[in-house]
């Protein structure tokens, strides 16, 4: 603008909204609110649209007074520029473009009406700062509706730390408390917050649950941190949610879903815990001490079948010896498995007549052999094959001395069936 002050006033009485828009650059900040406040009294559909436009403007000044308009006049066409508007590059223009939806929110009609579902769709904004905005915007208007809880306990596991921040903000309630240990777990001081999202208890599990999906930084110990504290807190909405992990890709998250799932020992986590025992290669129980440790950790999911299970699936006797002579440039060893105990508890299980023990003997008689580590030399491992060959056979026999009964998962639904 030149250096002539505008009649702001008489534009206001011809309606020229294309010259109060202009007047939104010039150098006098009076001339710069009044232009403003005039054209919020115009608030026609011709203001609108123009003040749509100004929010591309060049100078980020016009943008954040047309943003600042649109929150005042601005109806249900208005929304959407002003999602966008919220990854403006400028801080300001973002955060007067998340403060008119907020305004826009407050008010009865169509344009409130479609505030919620566009910040809703906007949650999974390429931009993050478009996802933060729109968490803030959310927990400044207030969050009833199960849709929108959802898609921002969804944010919980954004890969943007202030997104993650933002949403449990929006969630309100115990999450307030919740937040900052669930973050913990996307840190090296995962040990530290395990005990007190614990302590928290249920209010924790929603954002447990979702954190058991965190792709990102430390996932293996966010996920496991997570599948450790829900098994502690020990609530039933947990369950699915772990049976799933047993299918993840890494093995820390496989091993403390299936501890988890025996610390809660719902009966419907049985067949799933049972193939992965026997499918994996995750677990090695290595002496007497681990096996111990585990068949206290899955009792309550396994009963009395919990150490006939671990041993037959999973239990292996293994040795290290190292063969290097002292003074040798580089460390060598082998590794002895004795499979003593695998084959004994076939033995019992053979032993046992019921459903379960059926079912067991049928995983044991699909069992496929596993690549082990025999031997290391000059920091290079060597494979061999373990063979479970004597334990199929095994159990097939005795399947056959039972005129092979056909695998029903359905006896583990039974709670009574676990015992003996």
């Amino acid at each position: 603008m030149g250096f002539f002050k505008p009649n702001i006033e008489n534009m206001l009485n011809r309606q020229d909204v294309e010259g109060l828009i202009k007047a939104l650059k010039h150098k006098d900040f009076e001339v710069r609110k009044r232009a403003a406040d005039a054209l919020s009294k115009i608030g026609d559909a011709k203001a609108v649209e123009s003040l749509i436009g100004a929010l591309r403007d060049e100078d980020s000044g016009v943008r954040m007074e047309a943003a600042k308009i649109l929150g005042k006049i601005g109806d249900a066409g208005t929304v959407e520029p002003l999602i966008n508007a919220m990854a403006d590059k400028n801080t300001d223009v973002r955060k007067t473009s998340e403060k008119a939806l907020v305004d826009i929110a407050g008010r009865i009609g169509p344009a409130a009406k479609a505030v919620i579902p566009a910040l809703r769709a906007a949650l999974g904004d390429n931009n993050p700062k478009v996802r933060e905005a729109s968490a803030r915007a959310l927990a400044k208007i207030g969050v009833d509706e199960a849709a929108t809880r959802a898609t921002l306990l969804e944010r919980l596991k954004d890969s943007n730390a202030k997104v993650r921040k933002a949403a449990a903000v929006a969630i309100g309630g115990e999450l307030g408390n919740i937040y900052p240990n669930v973050e913990r777990l996307h840190t090296d001081c995962r040990w530290d917050a395990v005990p007190r999202l614990v302590k928290i208890g249920k209010a924790a599990v929603p954002a447990l649950v979702v954190t058991l999906n965190y792709q990102g930084r430390n996932s293996s110990s966010v996920c496991g941190g997570a599948a450790e504290a829900l098994g502690k807190i020990g609530d039933a909405r947990a369950v699915e949610p772990l049976i799933q992990a047993l299918k993840d890709k890494d093995d820390d998250i496989r091993r403390n879903a299936a501890e988890a799932l025996g610390k809660i020992g719902d009966v419907r986590a049985t067949e799933e815990t049972i193939d992965w025992l026997f499918r994996s290669v995750d677990l090695e129980l290595q002496n007497q001490e681990e096996l111990k440790s585990w068949t206290e950790t899955m009792s309550n999911l396994f009963g009395d079948y919990t150490a006939f299970i671990l041993r037959a699936s999973r239990y292996i006797d293994t040795k290290y010896t190292e063969t290097s002579s002292p003074g040798a440039r580089y460390e060598s060893g082998s590794y002895k498995y004795n499979l003593y105990q695998v084959k004994k508890a076939v033995r019992e299980l053979c032993a046992i007549h019921s459903q379960i023990s059926n079912n067991i003997l049928r995983k044991v008689a699909d069992r496929k052999d596993i690549k082990v580590i025999f031997s290391w030399s000059c920091e290079n491992p060597g494979y061999d094959t373990l063979s479970f060959e004597t334990q199929r056979q095994m159990a097939k026999k005795e399947l056959e001395r039972r005129s092979n009964p056909p695998y029903d998962p359905r006896a583990y639904l039974d709670k009574e069936a676990w015992k003996l």
